[in-house]
């Protein structure tokens, strides 16, 4: 069931979730980019702190804290190991597995 399609010129997206705001972002006269704010499945019920990365700022803010990363790109990986330092376990979900290499070889 699609629940919200969005048609920007040639452009044409279709979501399969709720979508819950869509707005330009600040640069959008440069890139083009929308902005696109969802509802994940349950994420109500979760009694913990949830964040997504772009707000991630020091990794001392989970300091002995069991720490779920959902995802496996650059910024998920990153995020994983510099908090891995300093909490008590990092779990990493992902949708399907992948390869994950050491970014510095001696």
């Amino acid at each position: 069931m699609i629940l919200f399609a969005l048609a920007a010129a040639a452009w044409h997206w279709l979501l399969q979730t709720e979508v819950c705001l869509v707005t330009k972002s600040p640069s959008f006269s440069k890139t083009g980019q929308w902005e696109v704010m969802t509802e994940k499945n349950g994420i109500h019920d979760f009694k913990g702190r949830y964040i997504h990365s772009r707000f991630y700022k020091k990794y001392e803010e989970y300091r002995e804290k069991t720490v779920l990363v959902v995802g496996i790109g650059n910024s998920a990986g990153d995020i994983a190991v510099e908090i891995s330092a300093v909490a008590k376990q990092v779990y990493v979900s992902t949708r399907q597995g992948t390869w994950v290499l050491k970014s510095h070889f001696p």
